[in-house]
């Protein structure tokens, strides 16, 4: 059972996560996508916290706003609208 569980946008932004050394950490197709298999994954794997790293697009935070609302547990969202921040490659 992780004790967080990082939650990123597209499959590229997941590799670069794990990349520099973050193992619990999940993406997601779209900003819009997969919410109910996200929220199913929270309920079985209980972490104690989901932090939620958007793209800083008006459709990202949204869509990650809609995400947060739907999850079974604390979460924390980064990159919402601060200028300079775009994608964890970055």
């Amino acid at each position: 059972m992780p004790t967080y569980l990082l939650m990123v946008e597209g499959a590229s932004d997941t590799a670069a996560m794990i990349d520099v050394g973050y193992p619990s950490v999940i993406g997601r197709a779209n900003c819009t996508g997969n919410v109910s298999q996200i929220v199913t994954l929270c309920r079985r794997l209980k972490p104690a916290s989901v932090v939620v790293i958007p793209d800083n697009d008006v459709p990202g935070i949204d869509g990650a706003n809609r995400l947060i609302e739907a999850l079974p547990c604390v979460v924390v969202m980064l990159n919402d609208g601060i200028d300079g921040w775009s994608t964890t490659l970055e």
